[in-house]
């Protein structure tokens, strides 16, 4: 889960793991962008804006990399994540 900034606010295991690295070091980071390759940073900005227009997206192509084991291909699904007022605070990833 991902504030509006794109910090990591919680992650699993699994999530910890495809970055190669511990909670610890991605919590308060913009760890997943910052692992993206070039091409996939702007495949997130065209996402960043089909999440305003649908509050999902799903079956987004992306490479990583991951500290641990090189550049991964990833398959991302997105929802937007609003408060009680509808605001966006967040998305999950």
């Amino acid at each position: 889960v991902v504030d509006n900034e794109g910090r990591v606010v919680d992650a699993n295991d699994a999530a910890a793991k495809l970055l190669g690295r511990q909670h610890a070091e991605i919590q308060g980071q913009r760890a997943f962008y910052e692992a993206l390759d070039e091409t996939s940073r702007h495949v997130a900005a065209d996402v960043q804006t089909a999440l305003e227009a649908k509050g999902h997206i799903e079956g987004t192509e992306l490479k990583l990399h991951s500290a641990a084991a090189g550049l991964k291909n990833v398959m991302a699904n997105t929802v937007v994540l609003r408060d009680e007022s509808g605001k966006r605070v967040g998305a999950h990833i």
